[in-house]
Order: structure tokens, then sequence, then C-alpha cells
């Protein structure tokens, strides 16, 4: 009886928390009633409704020492990368919260990371001008993209997959064709 008062007060609790944007309160009250073998299972529509309302937010990824600048899903959600200001990219299996490889990009600040379409490359880019691709199957670095004459802030693909697209801060825009990178086409003077 105690322990069922208990319960109702604590989802009361964790409903206003989350009615006043505290995600981490909620969190707290919520995982007080997480499956307890020795304890009947209290839990019922209300709690897997609110706990619903945070499906990325159920777990914190950690192992960069230096912050984080850039993250990205596979498209399978088998993997996480991440990148960070040390110049380094975790790889995260998602499925044990693993980490499975450590990447080391250059001693420079990483800007973007992405995953191809298909979830066989990850490209990534950085401060120091150059974008890398990564073959996911052995984590692999595959090529070496190079012609901004400034940091490369940001990194997407083709829906194809085909096509990588750069933006730079040397204010340009390149368009590389992933089968032959050698010549991007360079969509100059965007200020």
């Amino acid at each position: 009886q105690v322990r069922q008062q208990t319960y109702a007060r604590d989802l009361r609790f964790a409903f206003n928390a989350y009615r006043f944007e505290d995600l981490k309160q909620t969190l707290r009250y919520l995982d007080r009633y997480q499956t307890d073998e020795q304890q009947p299972d209290l839990r019922g529509f209300e709690w897997h409704w609110l706990q619903g309302l945070f499906p990325a937010a159920k777990r914190t990824l950690t192992g960069h020492s230096a912050p984080l600048m850039a993250a990205d899903a596979s498209p399978d959600d088998r993997w996480i990368a991440s990148g960070d200001k040390a110049g380094n990219i975790k790889i995260r299996d998602l499925a044990s919260d693993r980490e499975v490889k450590t990447l080391r990009y250059a001693d420079a600040e990483i800007t973007s990371v992405a995953f191809s379409p298909d979830g066989q490359t990850l490209a990534t880019a950085g401060v120091d001008r150059t974008i890398r691709l990564f073959r996911v199957a052995d984590w692999s670095e595959q090529a070496t993209l190079r012609g901004h004459e400034l940091t490369v802030a940001s990194i997407a693909w083709s829906p194809d997959g085909q096509q990588l697209v750069s933006g730079g801060r040397d204010h340009t825009l390149r368009i590389w064709n992933v089968a032959s990178p050698d010549k991007p086409r360079t969509l100059p003077g965007l200020k």
C-alpha cells in the first residue's frame, strides 16, 4: 500500500518535472521503478507514456576527454560516431553501449561526421581543411579529400551516396564525386 502511494506521488512529480522541461528530474523519478525481480512491477500506462517521451534520452554515452563537436548515427542505428575538439573520432556500438574504435583524425578539431546513406562509409571533416572517408566494415581510411582553403565546417551526403557536399569557412561549397574525388565541383562566393 505504501509503495503504491509512493509510486503515485513519484509519477505526479515526474509529470510536473516534465511540464517544466526538467528532463533529468523526470527520468530520475521514472528510473526508480525500473523492473526489480524482488518487488512487484507497479508501472502502469502512465509510467510507459512518460518514459516514451524520451526515447533518445534513456542513456548517455561517454568517452571523449575533449569537448564533443559532432555526432551521427548510422542509418541502421548500429553505430554512432562522434568527433571531438582534440581530433578523435569515437565509434560506439549502440546495442552494447561499447566503444569499438577510436580513429585519430588529426591534432585538430573535428567539425562534422556523417554516415553515407547505405551505412558503408563514414565521412569526417575538420579544422585541418580535409575530409576523410572511412570504410565502416573495418574502419580503415579510404581517402583524404583536399581542396578547402580553411576549415571544413560541415558535410552532407547526397541521398544516393554518390556525392558528398562540404561547406567551408573559405566561403565555398564543394561537391565531391565519391568514386573519383580528385576534382570536386566548387561553388564559390557564398558569403
